[in-house]
């Protein structure tokens, strides 16, 4: 029987959640600032994210402490991916038509949408939790090594960006669709391994933890917030291809 209530893993959550929030709201201000366009459009731009980051968040913490995505509530099977996948589809598609938020990613240099991402590293916790035996391998393995290589990855390729290596646009194509890829890989592998009708994998150990308080915060919003991310840099760079 698995013991839920790992206490270490709510401050380690949270930090990590507000780190990203707080990270992702300000780095765009810093490179706002010393990319001098610091245009009142863009500014509205960032303030408006980080509304809307902070109500979101928030929003999330409180379904997740009610226990809304938890195994054995009613309508639990499509909540999580719904909730992982339904912000970024909305934000791809709702964000470009603002022109404070188009001025405000056309002021953040590619690196700083790229290099943000190294909170994707967190995801080292499900290998933790698997080594303790509290999360089945087919959902931790794949998923944990995912992340631990895509947020060790978004330094390097934030590098590479900055400096305007030979092969960048390359790198930085491969290394968002890796991390979209692996991100719909544990979306799935968390649906086939969490108690409910599509459970195909672990059935002797069911993947409890990732729909409980704290740790339903990485796929309702730490993924979510990624995978914006990722369609955010994607977006920047055909931009910037159209006016070459």
């Amino acid at each position: 029987m698995q013991d839920t209530s790992i206490s270490w893993l709510e401050p380690v959550v949270l930090g990590l959640r507000i780190g990203a929030m707080v990270t992702v709201a300000l780095i765009g201000i810093v490179w706002l600032v010393r990319s001098d366009a610091t245009s009142r459009r863009a500014a509205r731009g960032a303030v408006g994210l980080a509304v809307v980051l902070f109500v979101w968040g928030t929003t999330m913490v409180l379904l997740a402490r009610w226990g809304v995505f938890a195994a054995g509530a009613s309508g639990t099977a499509p909540l999580i991916p719904l909730a992982a996948l339904l912000p970024p589809l909305i934000a791809w598609r709702l964000l470009p038509r603002f022109a404070s938020v188009t001025a405000f990613v056309d002021a953040v240099p590619q690196a700083g949408l790229v290099g943000v991402q190294v909170f994707r590293a967190m995801g080292g916790v499900f290998l933790v939790l698997w080594k303790i035996g509290e999360m089945p391998g087919e959902f931790a393995l794949p998923v944990g090594i995912g992340d631990v290589l895509t947020g060790a990855l978004a330094l390097p390729v934030a590098w590479a960006c900055a400096r305007r290596m030979p092969g960048h646009v390359v790198a930085l194509v491969a290394w968002n669709l890796f991390g979209m890829a692996d991100h719909l890989m544990a979306i799935g592998l968390g649906m086939s391994t969490s108690p409910g009708p599509l459970q195909q994998l672990a059935l002797d150990q069911p993947n409890l933890l990732i729909g409980r308080y704290p740790l339903v915060l990485i796929p309702t919003f730490i993924v979510p917030l990624s995978l914006t991310l990722h369609g955010l840099s994607l977006w920047k760079l055909r931009r910037w291809r159209r006016t070459r």
